[in-house]
C-alpha cells in the first residue's frame, strides 16, 4: 500500500565522475582527510582531554585537560548519522541545529547544487556503508578549510563537528 508520509529510499552513486572541477575537489578532499585529522588530533592532544564542550549559540568548541590547560576552536556542525536508520542528515536541514553553526553544511549543499551531486544537496542521505561518512566529512573539511572533524554520540546519533581556528585559552 502506498504511504505518502514514508520517505523513499534513494540509492546514491558515491563513486561516479561528475566534472573535472568536482572530481579534482573530491580527490583533494579524500587525500587530505587522514593527514589533516591525524595532525589535528596529535597537535591538539585529543587523546589527553578530560572533557569537551560545544556551544551552538557561540560556535565555540572547548577541550579541557587534567593539567588545567584548555583550548578553544571554532565549530561548525556538518551533519549527523543514525546508525539504526543508516541515514546521514545535513546540519542545515536539522531543526535542532542553530543556523549559525550550520553554515559549513550549507556550503557543501551549494557545491552539490553547482556540480549536480545529489548526496551533497539532499537533506537526508541513505548511506549503504558507514565508510561514506568519511567522504562526507572530507568534503566538509575541504570546503571550509577546516583542521578536521570531531565525532560525538548523543542518544544513538553521531554528530560531526568541523573544527578550525584553534587557540590555547589556558596553560597548564
Amino acid at each position: 500500500m502506498f504511504n505518502p508520509f514514508k520517505l523513499r529510499q534513494r540509492t546514491y552513486n558515491f563513486e561516479t565522475t561528475v566534472s573535472p572541477e568536482a572530481d579534482a575537489f573530491l580527490a583533494e578532499a579524500r587525500a587530505e582527510l587522514n593527514p589533516k585529522q591525524d595532525a589535528m588530533e596529535t597537535t591538539w592532544r585529543f587523546d589527553d582531554a578530560t572533557q569537551w564542550n560545544f556551544q551552538q549559540q557561540t560556535g565555540i568548541f572547548k577541550m579541557d585537560f587534567e593539567d588545567g590547560s584548555q583550548w578553544q576552536a571554532d565549530g561548525q556542525i556538518l551533519g549527523s548519522y543514525s546508525p539504526q536508520k543508516k541515514i546521514w542528515e545535513w546540519a542545515w536541514h536539522n531543526p535542532n541545529i542553530d543556523e549559525a553553526v550550520a553554515r559549513a553544511s550549507h556550503k557543501v549543499g551549494e557545491l552539490g547544487e553547482r556540480w549536480g551531486i545529489d548526496y551533497l544537496r539532499d537533506a537526508q542521505v541513505d548511506l549503504p556503508d558507514e565508510k561514506y561518512i568519511a567522504l562526507l566529512c572530507a568534503i566538509g573539511i575541504h570546503a571550509i578549510a577546516a583542521a578536521g572533524v570531531y565525532q560525538t554520540d548523543a542518544n544513538g546519533i553521531s554528530v560531526y563537528i568541523l573544527l578550525s581556528n584553534f587557540r590555547w585559552t589556558k596553560t597548564g
